[in-house]
C-alpha cells in the first residue's frame, strides 16, 4: 500500500494520485477541496471482482461502516478507466478504500493487486 500525489500540467487536471497497491485501509489522499474527473483501476492480476469507495472526508471515516459518496467497479482481469468531464464534487477532501464485495459493508481487502490513479481538478 503505496500512494503518491504528485501536481500535473495541463487542462484536464492539475492533480493526479496514484496507489499501487490498493487494500482496504481507508487512504485520506487529499485535503481540501477538488473534482474528480479520472479514475483508472487496474484490476488485471486476478479473476474477482474489485469495489473502490469513496469518501469526502479527511478523517474519520470506518471502511465497511462509514457509507461512501460513491463507488467503482472494475471486473475481475480487466482494467477501467472512468473519465468524468463535470467532475465529482468533493468540499472536504478525498478518501479511498478498496474492497472485494460491493456497497458500504465489507472491509476486506481486494483479492488482488489493485492499481488506482485519479485525476483531480480545482
Amino acid at each position: 500500500m503505496s500512494y503518491a500525489t504528485k501536481a500535473i500540467a495541463g487542462n484536464l487536471a492539475d492533480v493526479e494520485v496514484s496507489d499501487s497497491d490498493v487494500t482496504g485501509a481507508v487512504q485520506y489522499a487529499y485535503a481540501g477541496a477538488k473534482e474528480l474527473v479520472g479514475v483508472y483501476i487496474d484490476n488485471s492480476s486476478g479473476s474477482n471482482p474489485a469495489y473502490l469507495r469513496f469518501w469526502d472526508a479527511t478523517s474519520g471515516v470506518t471502511n465497511g461502516t462509514t457509507d461512501p459518496v460513491h463507488i467503482f467497479y472494475a471486473p475481475g482481469n480487466t482494467a477501467r478507466m472512468y473519465s468524468i468531464p463535470l467532475g465529482l464534487s468533493f468540499s472536504t477532501g478525498i478518501a479511498y478504500a478498496g474492497s472485494n464485495s460491493a456497497g458500504t459493508a465489507g472491509t476486506s481487502d481486494p483479492s488482488t493487486t489493485v492499481t488506482l490513479r485519479l485525476l483531480l481538478k480545482s
